[in-house]
């Protein structure tokens, strides 16, 4: 994705972010949704945010771009932090 693409008006962000993200396009899925919610003043969704983050890195895994994978993954573990093992999660 462009400069020039980040200057569309929020719905067309929208649609290019849903259009990148169907062809498999993580990466530049990924900078559209984060456009479109900086546009918008929107809250991001940290699932959404997660798995792309998460497709991302696999792409990366795939090129041998172990380092960026690696960096990919550990931003959507701060996303959405699970326990680690032997760690309970809290019940009501």
């Amino acid at each position: 994705m462009n400069a020039r693409a980040d200057q569309l008006p929020p719905i067309k962000l929208l649609q290019k972010f849903k259009n990148l993200r169907n062809a498999g396009e993580w990466p530049f899925a990924l900078h559209a949704y984060r456009a479109w919610t900086n546009r918008t003043a929107k809250k991001r969704n940290p699932a959404i945010e997660g798995e792309l983050l998460f497709r991302c890195a696999s792409d990366d895994f795939k090129e041998n771009n172990i380092e960026r994978a690696l960096h990919r993954l550990e931003e959507a573990r701060q996303l959405d932090p699970a326990p680690g093992p032997g760690k309970e999660t809290q019940k009501e």
